[in-house]
């Protein structure tokens, strides 16, 4: 296919195919949502925050009158809720947990039609769940992603590669035949980052480098793994005008090899299944703008968390603004993060610096304290090229790692060793026992990612 007949096939997607089948099979106001939020990027911060205001008492009045768990809350606490100070309003609900969540689910929720469906989480923290969603708050989920691929330079109906997992065995993935037809239709094809195989990164670049995408989406790890592959390979690679991440941490280190390797600048997209797009970089690449007119975003203190020492940093709590079917409002989506400045693109929303990981990425001393071991440490040891970092207990962390295959260091020295165990007692403690285990393989999670780092120490305060 040649260029012209792919900016026109890509035109008629965007102008026709998208369109008929939001607005006519879907039954969905996708377009409205993104329209709105095309115009709402550019509003003040006063004036994003009204409309948050307001959309924010109108989710709070409605789950206190229609949903079980909320009812309670608002009689138990003594809510009365107002316009007017319904930010501190907010602060007299409970934080949301996946624990409470398990306990509670059938009070959480109410179906106002028939649009709604369940959905689930990954499981990449050890605790999935179930929930519900309907059709106006995927809706406006999916505008916000439209918006946030606007900002790389995507445009609805052009070439996606997606190095993301395809979730084949879920009962609505459909079958294969009919994958083929959707993924024609909007112009995507998919790499399955479950099964990333330095073997067949010759076949991967071939799939690039056919289909030439504009964009590629993927979990950050897997993503970078890629990079790694095709640059040991000395392969060269077709150029997308954007790579995409999420769903995983993007570390700098990742960032930098990501975008040597494609060429393309980087935009980290986040959010999750639970509340869905939340924040993503724009081309000034200062930080994630946050989705204010459907996300309302808070950053606590976590427990055991030392503020003086980290004052900007905190756990992510997210109120989504659409979802009214399972409101899921100040809910602990288990990640860390901190507060950034204003861009200087003129996009009023606000801003996270970054995030910085999961709440389970943080190992726990007895006394509560958390301890962060920064990923970015380990790029010094060329040898290493992937690990994973496990707290077994308080004082016990467990390390795997894969040794490189190729290159002039493919086993570790005794002295790095010795200097990887004295910088782990220097944060955990010196009667913390390091134990380093060298394997062939760090299996990913079901759904392809990776994590760095697992604690699996009981969290003090929490539910």
């Amino acid at each position: 296919m040649t260029g012209p007949q792919r900016k026109m096939g890509a035109l008629l997607r965007r102008s026709v195919v998208f369109p008929a089948y939001w607005r006519l099979v879907k039954h969905s106001a996708v377009l409205r949502y993104y329209k709105e939020l095309e115009r709402q990027q550019w509003y003040t911060l006063d004036r994003s925050r009204a409309i948050q205001a307001r959309r924010l008492y109108f989710l709070l009045k409605y789950a206190a009158e229609n949903i079980p768990y909320y009812k309670k809350v608002a009689q138990d606490r003594g809510i009365k809720l107002s316009e007017d100070r319904v930010f501190d309003d907010l602060k007299k609900f409970p934080l949301l947990t996946k624990s409470l969540i398990h306990k509670h689910f059938n009070e959480l929720y109410h179906f106002r039609d028939k649009s709604y469906y369940r959905a689930y989480t990954s499981g990449s923290t050890g605790e999935p769940i179930q929930f519900y969603q309907d059709r106006e708050s995927t809706a406006k989920a999916r505008a916000v992603i439209v918006l946030f691929d606007d900002w790389s330079g995507y445009r609805i109906g052009e070439r996606k590669l997606l190095i993301w997992p395809t979730d084949r065995d879920s009962p609505d993935w459909g079958h294969p035949k009919m994958q083929q037809v959707r993924n024609f239709v909007r112009n995507y094809r998919w790499i399955d980052p479950r099964k990333l195989n330095p073997r067949e990164t010759h076949s991967y670049v071939e799939s690039i480098n056919t289909f030439g995408p504009v964009q590629i989406l993927g979990l950050a790890e897997s993503v970078f793994r890629l990079s790694e592959f095709i640059e040991r390979d000395g392969l060269e690679v077709h150029p997308p005008k954007a790579v995409m991440t999420g769903g995983d941490t993007l570390h700098a280190h990742m960032r930098e090899g990501i975008e040597r390797v494609f060429h393309a600048p980087l935009f980290n997209r986040y959010g999750s299944n639970e509340v869905n797009g939340v924040a993503c970089e724009c081309e000034r690449h200062q930080g994630l703008h946050i989705a204010m007119p459907i996300q309302y975003v808070e950053v606590v203190p976590s427990d055991g968390m030392d503020v003086a020492a980290s004052p900007d940093e905190g756990e992510v709590v997210v109120t989504s603004l659409a979802n009214y079917t399972m409101p899921l409002i100040r809910y602990r989506i288990e990640d860390m993060a901190s507060w950034g400045k204003a861009c200087n693109c003129g996009r009023g929303w606000l801003v996270l610096k970054k995030v910085t990981g999961r709440t389970s990425d943080y190992f726990r001393l007895k006394d509560g304290t958390l301890v962060r071991i920064d990923v970015t440490w380990f790029a010094n040891y060329p040898w290493i090229r992937k690990f994973q970092m496990i707290q077994e207990d308080f004082d016990y962390v467990r390390l795997l790692v894969v040794p490189r295959e190729t290159g002039p260091r493919q086993v570790p020295a005794r002295t790095d060793l010795d200097k990887i165990t004295l910088k782990i007692q220097e944060l955990m403690g010196d009667t913390c026992k390091v134990e380093i285990q060298t394997v062939k393989k760090i299996p990913p999670s079901p759904l392809g990612k990776h994590r760095f780092r697992i604690s699996k120490v009981q969290q003090m305060g929490g539910p």
